[in-house]
């Protein structure tokens, strides 16, 4: 079992971040967590291309450093160095 606290899915972005930072709360449900947050409508819409894709990296990490155990995303490679760039700062 995985649990998935369904980022997007007609939420406000207030209420995709607040999942985010609570996902220590499921955690302690004693299953994997996973967050699939690229290419989500709660991204900003004019933004585009890699700066959209380096937002979405972004909240991978948050989901990350929240305790998310995995992440679905699109583009992988940035998604990846955003996460190498994350631990090297911490």
């Amino acid at each position: 079992i995985i649990l998935d606290p369904g980022i997007g899915f007609g939420k406000q972005p207030v209420h995709n971040r607040k999942l985010i930072e609570g996902i220590g709360a499921l955690q302690r449900l004693g299953q994997p967590v996973l967050v699939g947050v690229s290419r989500k409508s709660f991204l900003p819409i004019k933004m585009t291309g890699p700066y959209r894709d380096r937002l979405s990296a972004q909240y991978a990490v948050q989901a990350v450093a929240n305790g998310a155990s995995l992440v679905r995303v699109h583009n992988v490679g940035m998604t990846a160095q955003v996460l190498r760039e994350s631990r090297n700062t911490v």
